[in-house]
């Protein structure tokens, strides 16, 4: 659980330099693809991001290899379950909302199916009806 100060460090990192992607990803289980959930943050700072991947208790975080001006960048990556699941019900962003909540909704549509082993086409068309009307990343939310 988040401190009131991590969550409001947080909320703010992720409205300004994150990114929420919701992705179709190819499944060798028993569906012919799976949703994909990633929280990314970039930055020149390792220990800024080091930081938040301590807060957040998630993400790997790599060097990219492009340098600016001899200036590398950094990328935090929380995948699903261990890295954005957990987070994503206790911040509230103002830029990002719109997709913290249909990432929320995806969840809920998989773990509803899941308690129902019997995975019907019924499900999948909904589960894909929600992925194919994901709101885009540049869309300006009120």
């Amino acid at each position: 659980m988040l401190t009131v100060y991590e969550k409001g460090f947080v909320e703010g990192v992720i409205d300004s330099d994150g990114c929420i992607s919701i992705c179709k990803h190819p499944s060798k289980a028993h569906r012919k693809w799976h949703a994909k959930i990633t929280l990314s943050v970039s930055n020149c700072n390792d220990i800024f991001l080091r930081k938040l991947q301590r807060i957040i208790g998630a993400g790997k975080i790599r060097r990219m290899n492009n340098a600016y001006g001899g200036i590398f960048e950094y990328r935090l990556q929380a995948y699903g379950e261990n890295g954005c699941k957990s987070l994503f019900p206790q911040i509230k962003l103002i830029v990002k909302e719109e997709r913290r909540l249909y990432a929320l909704r995806i969840w809920k549509h998989i773990e509803g199916s899941s308690k129902n082993q019997n995975r019907s086409k019924a499900y999948e068309k909904e589960l894909l009806c929600l992925m194919d009307n994901i709101p885009l990343a540049s869309k300006k939310t009120t």
